[in-house]
C-alpha cells in the first residue's frame, strides 16, 4: 500500500499477523454476539425454533456452497459462505414462486435442492478442501480472527435492537398494535407456507408482487422449521438478517479493499449511522433497524451482487483461464440473486443496475474484463424486467415525480429550509468521496465503479421517482450499505496513512454535525442557524489545526485528498440502532387497531384446528373507523395473518395515493352484496345469509366482539372457543 496509490494495482501487502490470543478472542467475541442474538430469538419463539433456524439457514447454505465454489474459486471461505447463504435465501424465494406458477407444491423442494448437484464436480469439492492459499486453520485464525471484532460489536448492537423489537411479543400487555405493513407481510408469508398464488387472495386480480420473493424465502424457512408466519416475520426473519447483513457488509468490504481496519469499521459504521437524510417526515429514517425485513433482505443481496461483480472483474485480469472456467457458474449465481432482488423490493433495482452498468463502462477499456462485464450487465438487465413483469407485475416504484420528496423538511419540530436538497448534496458528496478510493488504493479500482454506480443510481432514484410517504428514500437505503463500504475504506486509509491524529479531525466533524442535527439535551435551545455557525467554527478550528499538522508530515496534497473525503462520513445523523417503525407495540388500552392476547390465542387455535384450504368469515374489516360510520380504513388483515387462512371478506385495500403523503384506503368494498351478507349473518343471522356463506365455501367464523354480532350464531354454527372479546365457530352449513 503506497502513500500516493499510483504505483501498482496489486493487492496491498498483508500486515503482520495478529497474535493468536487476539484472534481467538475475536472468535469468542463474535460467538458471544451470535449467542446474544440467539438468546433474544429464543425468548420470542422458544429454544426449539431458535435452534432450528440456524440449522435451516445452514442447510440452505450448504446446498448452495458447491455452486458458489465453482463461481468463486479464488474467494476465501468466509466470502463463499456468506454468498452461499444469500444465494440460498434467494433461491428459496424463487422456488416458492415457481411452485405457485406450476401449481405443484413439491416443485419448491426440487428447485431449492437442485444446486446440490454442483457438489458432484471435483472442482467444487477441491475448492473447499484447499483452504486459503494453503493456510491452515491456525494461520487463518491468527490472520483474520481480529476482524471478527467488528462483527461482534455489530451483532451485540443488533441483539439490543432485537430485544426491544421482541419485547412486546412476550410482555404482559393485554393489547398489541402492529405496524400497518406487518399483518400484510405475515399474511403474504402465510400464503407462501401452503401455496404460492399469482394474485392476492383478498384483493382479486391484483398481482401478488409486494416483496413476494423475500416472503417466499421466509415461507420456505417455515416449511423447514415449522415456524408460523407470525414467528417468521416478527422474529425469525429479523434475526437471520441481523446476522447476515453485517456479515455480507464485512465480506464485501474485504473483497473491495483487503483492509482489516476497514472490515472492522464497516459493520459498526453501518449500525451507528442513518445516512445523509437531514429532512424527513417522522419515521422515514435509514438506520439499520432489522424490523422492516423486506428492505434489509435486499441489502444482503445487493452486497452479494457487488461482491460477485468485483471478484469477477478482478479474476478476469489476475487469473483469466480460471475465470473463464468459472464464468457460467458465477453468471448463474448473479442472475438468481438479481432476479430475487427485483422480485423482493423495487427500490433495490436501481443500485443493482447502476453497479453493473458503470462497471461495464469502465471495463470496456480492459480487454480481459470486457466479456465478463458485458455478460454480467446483460444478465442483470434480463433479470430485473423478468422479475418485475413476471413476479411483481408492477412498476409502481418507478413513477417519475422529480424532487417529490422536498416537502420532507423537518428535524424534530424545526423547519429546515432546503433540508431535502441538503440531503441530496450529502448523498452526492459521499458518492464523490467513494470515487476517490481508486486514487489511494489501486487494488480497489475494479470495485469503485461498482460502489459509485450503485450509489449514483440510488441518488437518482430519490431525486427522480415518487413514492407514497416519501418512501422513495428507500432507493438510497438500498445503496447505503455499498456507500458504507467505500466510506469505511476511506476512514481506514486516513487512519492508517495519516495516523491516529486523523481520528481527532473526523471526530470533531461528527460532533459538529450532531450538534446541528440532533442537539444534546444539555445544550440550551438555539435555532438551527446558530448551531450551524457555532458547530462550523469549532469543527473548522479542530479540523484545520489537525490538517496543518498532518500536512507537514505527509504533504498537503496527500492529507487533503484523504482527510476531506473521509470527513464526508460525518454528514449524517449518528445514533445507536433504534426502532423507528416498531413491528409490534404493547398498548395500554384497546383501540380499533389493537389485537388482544386472547384474540391471538384464538387465531392460533383456528390455525391449529383448521386445514390450509379452509375459508373463514369475519366481521371486522377496518384498521381505523367502522363501516357503520361510513369511514373505514380497510387495511385489516389480522385473521389472514395470524390464523394463516383465507378469509371471505376481511381487509380489501392497501393502495396509497400519489397526490399526498397520506393514504386513501377508504374505498368501499366492490361486492357490497357479499359484504352485507357476511356482516349481516354475524350480526343478525338468517337462513338466507347462511346459505350465501355456505355457497361461498365458508368453514369457520371468527367473530370480533367489538363489531356487531349475535349470540344466535350458535343456531347455525358450533361454538369452538371464545374469549371476552372474540369467538371461534365451526360453520356447519345447516341453514334450516
Amino acid at each position: 500500500m503506497t502513500v500516493t496509490g499510483r504505483t501498482s494495482g496489486a493487492a496491498p501487502p498483508a500486515a503482520a499477523p495478529a497474535g493468536l490470543p487476539l484472534g481467538a478472542l475475536g472468535v469468542l467475541a463474535a460467538l458471544g454476539g451470535l449467542a446474544c442474538i440467539l438468546v433474544e430469538l429464543a425468548g420470542a419463539v422458544g429454544w426449539i425454533l431458535a435452534a432450528l433456524t440456524p440449522l435451516a439457514v445452514g442447510a440452505l447454505t450448504a446446498v448452495h456452497a458447491g455452486l458458489v465454489a465453482l463461481a468463486l474459486p479464488r474467494a476465501g471461505a468466509a466470502t463463499r459462505l456468506v454468498v452461499a447463504a444469500v444465494l440460498g435465501l434467494a433461491t428459496a424465494g424463487v422456488a416458492v414462486w415457481l411452485s405457485g406458477v406450476a401449481g405443484w407444491f413439491a416443485l419448491r423442494w426440487l428447485v431449492v435442492a437442485a444446486p446440490v448437484l454442483a457438489w458432484l464436480s471435483p472442482s467444487a469439492r477441491s475448492a473447499w478442501r484447499s483452504g486459503e492459499q494453503g493456510a491452515g486453520a491456525l494461520e487463518r485464525l491468527r490472520r483474520y480472527g481480529p476482524l471478527l471484532w467488528g462483527l461482534a460489536g455489530t451483532w451485540f448492537l443488533a441483539s439490543r435492537v432485537l430485544a426491544t423489537a421482541f419485547e412486546p411479543l412476550t410482555g404482559p400487555a393485554a393489547w398489541q398494535s402492529f405496524y400497518v405493513d406487518i399483518p400484510w407481510h405475515i399474511a403474504l408469508t402465510a400464503e407462501g407456507l401452503d401455496r404460492a398464488p399469482a394474485v392476492y387472495p383478498w384483493i382479486p386480480d391484483v398481482p401478488i408482487g409486494y416483496s413476494w420473493l423475500f416472503f417466499g424465502s421466509l415461507a420456505l424457512l417455515g416449511n423447514l422449521t415449522g415456524a408460523t408466519a407470525a414467528h417468521l416475520v416478527l422474529a425469525v426473519g429479523p434475526t437471520v438478517l441481523a446476522v447476515l447483513v453485517p456479515a455480507a457488509l464485512a465480506v464485501c468490504t474485504w473483497v473491495v479493499s483487503r483492509s482489516r481496519v476497514a472490515v472492522v469499521v464497516a459493520p459498526l459504521l453501518f449500525s451507528l449511522t442513518r445516512a445523509p437524510v437531514f429532512g424527513h417526515v417522522e419515521g422515514v429514517q435509514l438506520t439499520s433497524q432489522w424490523v422492516l425485513i423486506n428492505r434489509d433482505s435486499t441489502n444482503a443481496m445487493v452486497l452479494a451482487i457487488a461482491t460477485l461483480l468485483v471478484l469477477q472483474l478482478r479474476a478476469a485480469t489476475e487469473d483469466p483461464d480460471r475465470a473463464r472456467r468459472a464464468r457460467w457458474a458465477s453468471l448463474l449465481v448473479l442472475f438468481v440473486i438479481a432476479f430475487a432482488v427485483a422480485g423482493s423490493r423495487g427500490g433495490s433495482v436501481l443500485p443493482v443496475l447502476g453497479a453493473a452498468g458503470l462497471s461495464w463502462l469502465f471495463a470496456l477499456r480492459h480487454r480481459e474484463r470486457r466479456p465478463v462485464a458485458t455478460w454480467s450487465l446483460a444478465l442483470v438487465v434480463l433479470a430485473v424486467p423478468a422479475a418485475t413483469f413476471a413476479v411483481t407485475r408492477s412498476s409502481g416504484s418507478f413513477r417519475l415525480d422529480p424532487l417529490s420528496f422536498l416537502p420532507a423538511q423537518v428535524i424534530g419540530s424545526e423547519e429546515l429550509p432546503l433540508g431535502s436538497l441538503a440531503s441530496l448534496a450529502g448523498m452526492l458528496a459521499m458518492t464523490a468521496a467513494v470515487a476517490l478510493v481508486a486514487r489511494h488504493l489501486p487494488y480497489a479500482r475494479p470495485a469503485v465503479p461498482v460502489l459509485a454506480g450503485a450509489a449514483l443510481a440510488g441518488v437518482l432514484g430519490v431525486a427522480l421517482f415518487g413514492h407514497p410517504s416519501f418512501s422513495q428514500l428507500y432507493f438510497f437505503h438500498a445503496t447505503w450499505p455499498l456507500l458504507v463500504v467505500g466510506l469505511a475504506v476511506l476512514v481506514a486509509l486516513a487512519v492508517v496513512r495519516l495516523g491516529p491524529l486523523a481520528l481527532l479531525a473526523l471526530g470533531a466533524a461528527v460532533v459538529a454535525v450532531q450538534v446541528v442535527l440532533q442537539p444534546p439535551a444539555l445544550l440550551p435551545p438555539t435555532p438551527w442557524t446558530v448551531r450551524v455557525v457555532l458547530a462550523g467554527l469549532v469543527a473548522g478550528v479542530v479540523v484545520g489545526a489537525v490538517a496543518v499538522v498532518l500536512a507537514r508530515r505527509h504533504g498537503a496534497w496527500a492529507t487533503g485528498t484523504l482527510l476531506v473525503p473521509a470527513a464526508v462520513v460525518a454528514l449524517q445523523p449518528w445514533a445507536l440502532p433504534e426502532i423507528v417503525h416498531g413491528a409490534v407495540v404493547a398498548e395500554p388500552a384497546e383501540t380499533t387497531a389493537t389485537v388482544s392476547d386472547g384474540q391471538l390465542d384464538l387465531l392460533d387455535e383456528l390455525r391449529t384446528r383448521s386445514d390450509a384450504d379452509d375459508l373463514v368469515a369475519t366481521n371486522k374489516h377496518c384498521l381505523d373507523g367502522s363501516l357503520t360510520t361510513g369511514r373505514c380504513d380497510a387495511r385489516w388483515f389480522t385473521v389472514a395473518a395470524f390464523a394463516e387462512r383465507r378469509v371471505l371478506v376481511e381487509g380489501w385495500s392497501y393502495d396509497y395515493t400519489w397526490e399526498s403523503s397520506g393514504t386513501d384506503n377508504h374505498e368501499p368494498y366492490w361486492d357490497q352484496e357479499l359484504l352485507r351478507a357476511n356482516d349481516g349473518f354475524i350480526a343478525d343471522p338468517s337462513p338466507a345469509t347462511c346459505r350465501t356463506l355456505g355457497e361461498a365455501g365458508v368453514d369457520w367464523l371468527y367473530v370480533d366482539h367489538r363489531e356487531p354480532w349475535s349470540p344466535r350464531l350458535a343456531e347455525y354454527a358450533v361454538l369452538v372457543d371464545e374469549t371476552g372479546d372474540a369467538g371461534l365457530y365451526r360453520f356447519t352449513g345447516d341453514c334450516g
